[in-house]
């Protein structure tokens, strides 16, 4: 009989030091602990818990690339095309960064998760813990979805460890699970239509028509979820249709939409006359296969996740 491998878990390095770091310096109402102690035993505590939970035989902390944001350069990109007059995209999780800049608290939240950050770098290798890094210019999302489709090299279940919505697309695979902390079970892609109103399959293609506020990816102008959806389930091809942007795809999405959901064909003209934009977001919320790094040397100087999300 063969014997059936361990479960997989891969963390988001950046979302685990925010809540850890966030959670340890507040007391039970919210409110800022002054000489709150290090959270680096609350990480460790956290992490056997998981480990139990799961039954995990491997766990692993994917951290962001350093350097300039690859995703920023396609934005860079895009605008150098725009016609005049035309509004710019905004730099990438720009608004997100402006909040946290504003936001005293915040400030101090994001710099204690750096702190833990640079200890955790040093200490994971000690708890069991393996460690890897996405390319300067990716993010840890990357990472992770690069070994959430790895079934060679990461056999058996993998239960990613995050709250981002980017990585739903990858529940299409059965092997693949998704915690959120914070939450008591792990849901898979049957589970996503109950909790979230859409498939796997279906995500990736509205994340491309409506965007992500989260990260300030822009989509289509007064198109969000709700109406992508209908979009999509009305044209499944939608977005391959709109990136080869000929007459005949034009003419296909048409058709396909007035005879699946007649009312949506105001949207099916948006989507036509928005495809530059579409096709900017689509590649702004993919997820990259990326060349892992497991080096941690200088991990702390790759600049870790800014954010917590």
């Amino acid at each position: 009989m063969t014997a059936i491998p361990s479960p997989t878990l891969v963390i988001d390095g950046g979302v685990f030091a925010y809540l850890v770091a966030s959670t340890t310096a507040r007391d039970s109402d919210g409110a800022l602990v002054p000489d709150a102690p290090s959270p680096l035993l609350r990480a460790r505590e956290d992490l056997i818990s998981l480990r139990e939970q799961f039954g995990a035989g491997r766990m692993i902390m994917a951290w962001d690339g350093g350097g300039a944001s690859a995703r920023d350069k396609m934005i860079r990109e895009y605008n150098a095309r725009l016609a005049e007059g035309v509004a710019a995209h905004p730099a990438y999780k720009a608004a997100r960064r402006a909040r946290r800049d504003a936001d005293p608290t915040a400030c101090a939240m994001y710099e204690r998760a750096r702190e833990l950050t640079e200890f955790l770098c040093v200490a994971l290798p000690a708890w069991g813990v393996e460690q890897v890094i996405a390319p300067a210019g990716y993010e840890g999302d990357d990472a992770l979805a690069t070994i959430a489709r790895d079934a060679t090299r990461w056999p058996g279940q993998i239960v990613l460890c995050t709250s981002d919505h980017d990585l739903w697309p990858l529940l299409v695979d059965p092997r693949i699970a998704m915690f959120v902390p914070g939450d008591e079970l792990p849901f898979r892609g049957e589970d996503l239509l109950k909790r979230e109103g859409l498939t796997p399959t279906e995500a990736a293609s509205v994340a491309a028509i409506a965007g992500c506020a989260s990260d300030g990816v822009r989509g289509l102008k007064g198109i969000g979820m709700a109406k992508a959806l209908r979009l999509v389930r009305a044209c499944p091809g939608i977005v391959g249709l709109l990136a080869a942007s000929t007459p005949v795809s034009d003419i296909m999405i048409r058709a396909s939409i007035a005879s699946f959901d007649p009312k949506a064909a105001k949207f099916a003209e948006q989507a036509i006359a928005g495809r530059e934009i579409v096709e900017l977001t689509e590649r702004l919320t993919r997820l990259y296969d990326v060349e892992l790094e497991n080096d941690i040397a200088q991990n702390a100087q790759k600049g870790q996740k800014e954010d917590g999300n």
